[in-house]
């Protein structure tokens, strides 16, 4: 397993908890060179799991270039570049799998979410050109499109009453954590 991020600190971090079959890498994904390099290193791949993906919420007058592009590198880019490096070396091995997480914000929309919703619904309409061109191939690429995730990130910015306000108006009455999401990727991208 290679975990990529453009931190190393984060990336060591989840190699601890993976294990020693896990290596670090410290790879900037929005980058041509650094991920044509990084897919040189990785040798032959069975699968590839992108999970890279931020929102910087803004109402919609208000979103600045800088912002759209910001959100451009971390919704879409690396997903282009990724299927770029990546999706060749599959190809060219026959088999394997691509899986991407999206978002229900690409697929509806909401307030202060419009530049992170529009990458979104593009990755989501990449992901579907991707299958298609390359499932002939033996490459199945996939997406999951979670909703509100409880990730460490959301914890540290939402109390306790704002946790359980989003929980009620959840159908299922359950809060969707890092484990459920990364349960469907395993499957999608396992054999």
């Amino acid at each position: 397993v290679i975990v990529v991020d453009l931190d190393r600190d984060r990336a060591d971090h989840v190699c601890a908890e993976i294990g020693p079959a896990a290596t670090a890498e410290q790879v900037d994904a929005t980058e041509d060179a650094d991920m044509a390099a990084l897919a040189e290193r990785a040798g032959e791949l069975d699968g590839v799991l992108d999970v890279i993906g931020m929102a910087r919420y803004a109402p919609l007058l208000d979103i600045t270039d800088d912002d759209w592009r910001w959100e451009e590198g971390i919704v879409l880019r690396h997903a282009v570049l990724a299927l770029r490096h990546f999706g060749a070396r599959l190809r060219d091995r026959g088999e394997g799998s691509i899986t991407f997480v999206s978002s229900v914000s690409g697929l509806g929309s909401s307030p202060v979410h419009a530049a992170y919703g529009a990458y979104k619904a593009a990755l989501g309409s990449l992901v579907r050109s991707a299958a298609i061109e390359l499932g002939p191939s033996g490459i199945r690429v996939n997406a999951v499109a979670p909703g509100f995730v409880v990730t460490p990130r959301i914890s540290a910015i939402l109390d306790s009453a704002a946790l359980e306000n989003t929980r009620s108006q959840i159908p299922l009455q359950r809060l969707t954590l890092p484990a459920d999401v990364a349960s469907a990727l395993t499957f999608l991208v396992s054999d």
